[in-house]
């Protein structure tokens, strides 16, 4: 991964986890893998 790109992914991490979820808790749980598996990183 580019500099870049753990630069912006870090800065969306802290934009979602800075924020409740407007949605049910189980669509944020969905939303938030569709999310990282588009992005190519798998958080364990």
């Amino acid at each position: 991964m580019s500099p870049e790109d753990e630069a912006s992914h870090a800065e969306f991490h802290r934009f979602f986890e800075g924020r409740k979820p407007v949605f049910e808790p189980a669509d944020g749980a969905v939303l938030r893998n569709v999310v990282l598996g588009a992005s190519g990183v798998a958080y364990r």
